[in-house]
């Protein structure tokens, strides 16, 4: 990266710390079509492979003699998940992106022991870290100026935390 933002015409205009922190106050609404777009593609794949992402999840030997294409089902997982840090790479960061694939998950299992309510948990869990976050940073930007403004993506972060706190 230090080669490019040296070497490459342009490649000084975005430094390091967007790619690993975020700068969620830099999107645009294009951004927000992207990240809605790829997040309603992802549920429907959800929705349509429900029954063969479930009998992967606990038992892929299982699955393979229920006729489950394992290795196909295991890649659109994977790709499902790749789709999820791409997307997530401008507002939070790389850093910051584990923690959220990571927290809602751990709060939602914390109050059920069932996929099929852990997986809608773990989305609203990352969606009210989400606009929890985005709302506190606004506000405390807002509430102490003199400090500078708050960085949105670690905020929300922080709100995820909260949310397995308290369900832990």
């Amino acid at each position: 990266f230090t080669y490019v933002q040296r070497n490459v015409t342009g490649g000084a205009l975005t430094p390091l710390e967007r790619y690993l922190f975020g700068q969620a106050a830099l999107m645009r609404d294009a951004d927000l079509w992207v990240i809605g777009g790829f997040g309603a593609a992802a549920l429907v794949t959800v929705v349509v492979c429900w029954k063969p992402f479930e009998l992967l999840s606990f038992d892929p030997a299982f699955a393979a003699t229920a006729g489950v294409p394992v290795r196909a089902a295991e890649l659109l997982l994977t790709t499902l998940l790749v789709c999820a840090v791409v997307v997530g790479l401008k507002a939070v960061g790389v850093v910051l992106m584990t923690a959220l694939l990571i927290a809602p998950c751990v709060a939602a299992r914390q109050w059920s022991e069932k996929l099929r309510r852990v997986v809608p948990l773990a989305g609203l869990f990352g969606a009210l870290a989400g606009l929890g976050g985005t709302v506190t940073s606004h506000l405390l930007s807002y509430q102490f100026p003199k400090a500078g403004s708050v960085p949105t993506g670690p905020t929300i972060v922080l709100t995820a935390t909260a949310l397995v706190a308290l369900s832990l």
